[in-house]
């Protein structure tokens, strides 16, 4: 297979849970029909000019196979080899279309029953022995069909279906028989795609060389086409147990119960036909379904059993009615609302660009908070230098001798320090440390004292001791500050 069937560059997340109405091309979903093995259905309606309108099935992969190139191959393959078969037993492929990246198909639309609900309904009880032959030998003719057909050089294609079983039956309530789902049938010339490993089929259906992932060819399905008959004559399954590797055993060993087990009075020469169906031996069983076809029909001649299409059709209608044709009106949406792509598509960013963007936003956030920090502390100093340039009153003749406080901290921190080293209050204040009568104690920028501050707090009645002292204080937080401004900003000084 060539990269051209592989998943289309504007791949989206399967569009699922469609509404009444919703458009894909040309096509209005109405309602959802049910699910296969690979895909789901729908009933839709195809629109054209002058209010023509058209009953169809559309067919999308199922959500957990739809990411996987892989199944997006087979669902193509399926499409191609559909659309070579023009069969009046074979459900007609209309169209391939493309939604939102997702593939889909536009299938005949068939108003009627698929075998397995049919056998369901039944409760155990088999079909008339005329209806379930007229099922199994149209099933038998359309698999010949498929088996025999040609390329237009040709060549044989080698079709094999492989997946020949009751839900791909399905049965109108006329009496039209169609085989459906040719998704998972081999191509001679394209083996190699089918080495995978993988078995294709459903448990119960598969030949025993499929079981065993052997070489298969047409008398495969002729396997499957005789459980196919042992199931519609006797309600019952040819190979049934609890775990699938038992059904497996079951099926390679060729271990099933007698038809007549189950319905008395089978007919003999029936369970001939079944048993040669059903042999483990390729070499014993029918050589091509054409064979088993022409059997069967031997059989209803002799038997003077009543196979038409009239009889089916009057069975499907005496069980189910007469069903009217489904109603296509429905409210017509614009559009299909898909999933959030995956990918970055027309400019709309992925689910890890939105974590960058807050990361982004945190950062910027946090840098604006530290440009304002910044701001007030090139104002507070500029209102702290305006106060600074105020006179002072001259220093006392005492205090000249004496040496000035050391600076403990300053307003600004400087450049070798770190951020966090600024103005960082301990958990619990320290004790100062001893002073003498000369001395000041130490001080910081929350702490330093204005002239007026030290005026307002003082008694009226202070002594001549504490006035010294406060003169000792005005100077030394004068000398402070103009050594601060002379270490950190020498130009502005002079």
């Amino acid at each position: 297979m060539g990269s051209g069937v592989d998943l289309p560059t504007n791949r989206q997340h399967t569009i699922r849970g469609l509404s009444p109405g919703t458009r894909l091309g040309r096509y209005a979903v109405v309602r959802r029909i049910g699910s296969g093995g690979m895909a789901e259905l729908y009933l839709a309606r195809l629109d054209g000019p002058e209010g023509f309108a058209k009953a169809v099935a559309l067919k999308l992969m199922h959500p957990y196979l739809s990411d996987d190139a892989h199944f997006a191959r087979m669902f193509l393959k399926e499409a191609r080899i559909a659309a070579q078969i023009e069969h009046p037993s074979i459900v007609q492929v209309l169209d391939v279309g493309e939604f939102g990246g997702e593939y889909f198909m536009a299938l005949e639309f068939v108003h009627g029953k698929d075998l397995r609900r049919v056998l369901a309904d039944q409760k155990g009880k088999p079909m008339p022995l005329g209806c379930a032959l007229r099922v199994v030998m149209d099933v038998g003719r359309a698999l010949h069909y498929a088996h025999r057909l040609r390329d237009p050089g040709g060549r044989a294609l080698g079709i094999v279906h492989r997946d020949v079983s009751p839900s791909n039956v399905l049965i109108s309530y006329q009496g039209a028989v169609k085989l459906a789902d040719f998704g998972v049938a081999k191509v001679a010339e394209r083996s190699n795609a089918t080495a995978s490993g993988m078995l294709k089929g459903k448990m119960g259906y598969m030949s025993p060389e499929q079981c065993l992932q052997e070489h298969v060819d047409a008398r495969s399905d002729v396997f499957s086409l005789g459980v196919l008959l042992y199931e519609a004559t006797t309600a019952r399954r040819a190979f049934f147990a609890e775990q699938p590797v038992a059904v497996m055993n079951k099926v390679i060993d060729g271990r099933w119960r007698p038809p007549d087990h189950f319905v008395p009075g089978y007919p003999g020469a029936l369970h001939e036909i079944v048993a040669r169906a059903l042999s483990v031996d390729v070499d014993k069983r029918f050589q091509s379904a054409e064979a088993m076809v022409e059997a069967l029909e031997r059989l209803a001649a002799e038997l003077e059993i009543d196979t038409r299409v009239e009889a089916l059709g009057g069975f499907m209608q005496e069980r189910y009615g007469q069903p009217a044709l489904p109603d296509l009106e429905v409210p017509t949406l614009d559009m299909a609302r898909p999933r959030a792509p995956v990918t970055e598509v027309h400019g709309f960013a992925p689910m890890g660009s939105l974590e960058s963007r807050s990361r982004s936003r945190r950062l910027v956030t946090g840098a604006a908070l530290v440009g304002v920090l910044v701001l007030g502390g090139v104002l507070g100093w500029q209102v702290a230098r305006s106060t600074d340039g105020a006179p002072a009153p001259a220093p006392a003749p005492a205090a000249v001798g004496s040496a000035p406080a050391p600076v403990q901290a300053a307003a600004v921190a400087s450049p070798e320090l770190p951020a966090n080293d600024v103005a960082v209050a301990p958990s619990e204040p320290e004790a100062p440390p001893p002073t003498t009568e000369d001395e000041d104690p130490p001080q910081t920028a929350l702490d330093e004292p204005t002239e007026d501050s030290v005026v307002e707090d003082e008694p009226a009645k202070a002594t001549k001791r504490k006035g010294k002292r406060r003169k000792k204080r005005s100077t030394s937080t004068k000398s402070e500050t103009e050594r601060a401004r002379e270490i950190l900003f020498p130009t502005s000084s002079k």
